[in-house]
């Protein structure tokens, strides 16, 4: 038996979901014609099949290597390194097989899956609820998974979208008429964070004592006194509530000025948990 011979059997054991006699039949093809990237290609397809990801990836760069000009050996190069969790090399692959054939609507869907799979690895590692925690670099890299991802939404399949819905459920508001307005909501949310984190003095200083000089400033709006952005979720705004009534409970705090920031806090508080009162209260403060 020949190269051939052996793909061609290889090949109906794999359509007929038999993979264990179907790998022997692709090494041994490749072993007889290793420059035929189609073998190695195939054999790639069965370690896939079986799990194999670290075979499946070696297979498939080498068919890569010998068939640079094939999108298809490209696209699925990409699909292992994204198993993998490799995303920016993963992409570049996507983008040569979108380069030599720039109309394959399925690549650019699969480019849209392998995006948000990269958005969704840096999003796994956040915490909403706090976002001034995070270090400038992770802010910035925040932000342009969030730029990608507005521009995903613009552009994309049925399907994708849905992925990007569920993941952004529990991030939802009350106020939020869909989706995309919790995405957009966060994207702000993001930004201002930025903005604020470039004041470095700020951000280090403990809370407990920057409320108490805001509360001397004019002009606080019930966000600083709860020390939120001005997107914050329902769900932000609820778990901050309960963090500020056990610092300055007063069992715990019985000062003077202690009651006094819990009456700010409480106030803020009533206004910001209700959608219908918060959003009259936005339209009177101004942006800084």
């Amino acid at each position: 038996m020949d190269a051939e011979d052996y793909n061609k059997k290889g090949d109906i054991f794999f359509d007929n979901e038999n993979l264990l006699e179907a790998l022997p039949c692709f090494e041994k093809a490749t072993e007889l014609d290793p420059d035929n990237a189609q073998y190695w290609q195939n054999r790639g397809r069965v370690n896939q099949k079986l799990k194999r990801s670290d075979d499946a990836l070696s297979c498939f760069e080498k068919a890569t290597e010998l068939d640079p000009d094939n999108g298809e050996r490209w696209v699925y190069l990409a699909d292992e390194l994204a198993v993998q969790r490799n995303f920016e090399k993963s992409l570049s692959c996507i983008d040569k097989s979108l380069k030599l054939d720039p109309k394959n609507d399925d690549w650019k869907n699969f480019k849209n899956h392998v995006t948000l799979g990269a958005i969704v690895t840096n999003f796994n590692r956040v915490n909403f609820d706090d976002l001034q925690s995070e270090t400038p670099d992770g802010l910035d890299l925040l932000a342009d998974s969030f730029t990608q991802l507005i521009k995903l939404m613009q552009d994309t399949d049925e399907y994708t979208l849905k992925h990007i819905e569920r993941i952004f459920e529990p991030l939802k508001n009350p106020g939020d008429s869909d989706f995309k307005d919790t995405v957009i909501r966060h994207a702000e949310a993001v930004s201002q964070a930025i903005t604020i984190s470039l004041n470095s003095k700020k951000r280090q200083e403990p809370f407990s004592s920057r409320i108490t000089s805001l509360m001397k400033q004019q002009n606080v709006n019930h966000y600083d006194i709860m020390g939120l952005h001005k997107y914050a979720s329902h769900i932000e705004i609820q778990k901050r509530f309960r963090e500020l009534s056990l610092k300055f409970h007063p069992d715990k705090e019985p000062s003077a000025l202690s009651q006094q920031v819990m009456k700010q806090i409480i106030e803020a508080y009533k206004i910001l948990k209700d959608p219908v009162k918060r959003k009259e209260y936005d339209n009177t403060i101004i942006d800084t």
